[in-house]
């Protein structure tokens, strides 16, 4: 009788090995997560705006690099929205590693601001409340031999705080 509980025994516990064993490398297809930490805010003189810095972190669960090759950046103030900034980058992700990069938001007023009466915008005369302050980063990359991904982040910098 115990050689026919053997062989089940092995494979039971060769197969026992072999998910651990995949466990441990991460899954390939895990997806990169994207957190902002570390807000302040800083005044800029003569009340020509406000400075947010922070720290983006990356984590990659994966089994496989990944790098960062794109990322845009959205900001709006009181519901007036300025166009994207694309900037093309390059950050290495390692496997099952994080990367973390320091970012200062700037929101000026003159940038937001209603060029005349009858434009949008902010008009010049709109306090300098942080509550409306909206920022939304997008970041392109791609996973080591496999495909692309993209990371979403959005937040108002006065709620984080």
């Amino acid at each position: 009788m115990s050689n026919s509980l053997s062989p089940t025994i092995s494979v039971g516990f060769v197969a026992l090995l072999l998910i651990a064993a995949c466990a441990s490398l991460g899954p390939e297809g895990a997806a990169l997560s994207l957190r902002a930490e570390g807000l302040r805010r800083m005044d800029l003189p003569a009340g020509e705006g406000i400075q947010w810095d922070y720290v983006l972190i990356i984590q990659n669960p994966n089994r496989r690099s990944a790098t960062l090759t794109q990322q845009a950046l959205t900001l709006a103030w009181d519901n007036v929205y300025l166009s994207a900034q694309i900037d093309q980058t390059r950050h290495e992700i390692p496997a099952h590693g994080s990367i973390r990069l320091p970012k200062s938001t700037v929101f000026r007023r003159g940038d937001f601001q209603a060029g005349g009466p009858s434009q949008p915008g902010r008009p010049p005369s709109a306090p300098q409340r942080t509550e409306g302050m909206w920022v939304y980063w997008q970041l392109l990359g791609q996973h080591e031999s496999v495909g692309s991904f993209l990371l979403n982040l959005d937040f108002f910098p006065d709620r984080g705080r």
